[in-house]
């Protein structure tokens, strides 16, 4: 079921719960293997192997499960053959270990500079989860967002996975999503009279509610005079001016509230032009701080200019009908940048949120100095091509082994071979020869072509590949070296008997008696 997701040709799948009739639409190998219930335990060490490569790397969840396999495919026929397990173990380890050194030769540097590679690299990795139009466009966005004023690029490198803001929002299609530079939050004013843009905005944040909250049902007032009537009304607004010009005092014309906001003070507000938000969660108003530098407060009274945040637009957007979004643009912190994921549906919101996620995970460890390697089965078929050279150095049966694991690596090329419709076998021997005369080589699935993966910019992330190397020989040796599975029987719970065992003897005695009774009649 994984080898026809393989790639950018490579299909969905829809796993669908009968029970609740909820699915998952998705061609991204750790949905489908957190999704799918698997009873044979090699099966599931084999995916637990996948998903640890996504976790750690952000990619190759299923290019370790058919390595993996493949090699454990491998293993066995060699042990039918009479391979000892220990030999196999032996030859994967020394294969491995050449793979490795293989990939770290040809890693090409990613620099966070240079938009041609990464929109590259961004749309090779976004194909094999998206379709190509959406690819593309994700890609640039993405390319934008890593390449956006970088003035430290060691800082850069460090913080930028903090000031990057994704969210999701179903409607439109995937072609729809926006880049903001900025901050963006899924809230707008508490009032529809209030401005919908603020130019040069000074944001105050406070961590409480404003003004007045509104009482029970069983709360009374008791006046003794009717002038206590008036004295207490002009006492509430007296307080509500109080709070007006305290941020009319400082400065602040945006008011971002955690709690409510009275109706009363909200008609202050649209007559000051002022855009106040209520509501905001913990998490929103962690992110604005950091964003403008603005410092909370719990009390109005304790409010200063150094507490407000700066920010040069607020303004109100409109994604879709009645849903209404508010955009900090150009913040004091300018590496603070947001994404708004559209889609037709929630799960492909979802599953599109998950792809750009791990792929600015992905892009970032590349960054870091991981670096690039070619793709489209380029880097498979020079691993192959290397074990194949070096096998026969050995004189024992361990080069047996090792080209069982270079056959095994061919696999994963010949999965891609026949995910785009082209024929496997003549395709992986024109690699071979290419490879073997020195040339690198690899599969565009696009075209059905083969291709220097270097011009026409495929590239993979290293640090994926070779997480996928290690992970799945790990887990193929951890099944070679099985020999004997116990499969234990569940055992039946008795259920618990909800009487007690003294009101069991009084019935069980009382029963005696009856009978005594019948018995003396």
């Amino acid at each position: 079921m994984l080898k026809t997701s393989l790639g950018p040709t490579g299909r969905s799948k829809i796993l669908l719960d009968k029970e609740t009739g909820e699915y998952v639409l998705s061609k991204d190998g750790a949905d489908i293997l957190k999704e799918v219930g698997t009873l044979h335990p090699a099966v599931r060490i084999i995916a637990d192997a996948g998903l640890a490569t996504k976790n750690e790397s952000g990619d190759g969840s299923i290019t370790t499960s058919i390595l993996g396999i493949e090699l454990f495919k491998k293993a066995v026929k060699l042990i039918r053959e009479g391979l000892h397990p220990s030999i196999i173990i032996e030859g994967y380890n020394e294969a491995l270990r050449v793979a490795l050194e293989t990939i770290k030769n040809e890693v090409k540097p990613m620099d966070c500079i240079d938009a041609d590679v990464i929109f590259s690299f961004s749309r090779t990795y976004l194909t094999t989860k998206l379709d190509l139009n959406s690819s593309t466009h994700l890609s640039d966005i993405v390319t934008k967002l890593l390449t956006k004023r970088l003035q430290d690029i060691t800082n850069y490198k460090t913080r930028i996975l903090d000031t990057i803001i994704i969210k999701g929002r179903k409607g439109g299609s995937i072609e729809d999503s926006l880049l903001i530079n900025g901050v963006l939050l899924h809230k707008s004013g508490v009032d529809l009279l209030m401005p919908k843009k603020i130019d040069n905005a000074m944001i105050a944040i406070v961590e409480n509610d404003l003004g007045f909250k509104r009482p029970d049902s069983s709360v009374n007032f008791i006046f003794n005079k009717s002038s206590d009537v008036k004295k207490f009304y002009s006492t509430r607004w007296e307080i509500l001016y109080e709070i007006l010009n305290k941020f009319l005092e400082v400065g602040a014309n945006v008011v971002l509230c955690s709690g409510n906001i009275s109706e009363e003070l909200r008609r202050l507000f649209v007559l000051k032009k002022i855009l106040a938000i209520r509501n905001v969660s913990a998490k929103d108003l962690s992110i604005i701080k950091s964003a403008t530098n603005a410092l909370p407060v719990s009390n109005v009274k304790y409010l200063t200019a150094a507490h407000l945040g700066v920010c040069s637009v607020v303004k109100e957007i409109i994604v879709s009908a009645l849903d209404r979004w508010t955009v900090f643009e150009r913040c004091a912190n300018p590496n603070y940048n947001s994404m708004l994921i559209r889609g037709v549906t929630e799960k492909i919101v979802e599953a599109t949120t998950n792809a750009v996620q791990n792929l600015i995970k992905t892009s970032i460890l590349a960054i870091n100095g991981a670096g690039l390697v070619p793709g489209g089965g380029a880097i498979e078929m020079r691993v192959a091509d290397k074990l194949r050279s070096i096998a026969y150095k050995y004189s024992s049966k361990t080069q047996i082994a090792i080209l069982s694991y270079a056959d095994a690596v061919e696999e994963v090329v010949a999965t891609l071979c026949n995910n785009c419709g082209i024929d496997a076998v003549s395709t992986i021997m024109e690699l071979r020869s290419a490879h073997r005369a020195g040339e690198m080589a690899g599969i565009d699935q696009f075209t059905q072509r083969i291709i220097n993966p270097y011009e026409y910019k495929i590239f993979d992330a290293a640090h994926v590949k070779i997480q996928c190397f290690k992970s799945a020989t790990d887990a193929a040796a951890s099944l070679i070296r099985i020999d004997f599975g116990y499969f234990r029987e569940r055992v039946k719970e008795q259920r618990k008997d909800v009487i007690p065992e003294p009101v069991k003897q009084v019935r069980a005695a009382t029963e005696s008696y009856v009978k005594s009774l019948k018995y003396k009649k």
